[in-house]
């Protein structure tokens, strides 16, 4: 996954290669993090800037969708196993 600026074109870097297939990602409300549903089962956390992760939380089953709330205090996550999971953040 590569960052780029919205306004130049510019390539910023790439982010470290995730330990997965990515299907969704989404960013934090503050712009500060990113949450990744892999297809290996892991929510991961990134560092938008870094793509550090922050934190990897295993599931049982690779998670289709994410979504912060309005504050990013929590985030959802919707598993392939038929539940949702909510982490908070803060």
């Amino acid at each position: 996954m590569r960052r780029w600026d919205a306004h130049s074109g510019k390539a910023l870097g790439a982010f470290p290669e995730a330990s997965s297939s990515v299907l969704h990602l989404s960013f934090a409300p503050d712009g500060r993090r990113i949450a990744a549903g892999l297809g290996n089962g892991d929510l991961e956390l990134w560092d938008a800037q870094s793509g550090e992760v922050l934190l990897r939380q295993p599931h049982t089953a690779g998670v289709f969708f994410t979504r912060w709330s309005r504050r990013g205090d929590a985030l959802f996550a919707l598993p392939m196993d038929d539940t949702v999971r909510v982490l908070r953040t803060r």
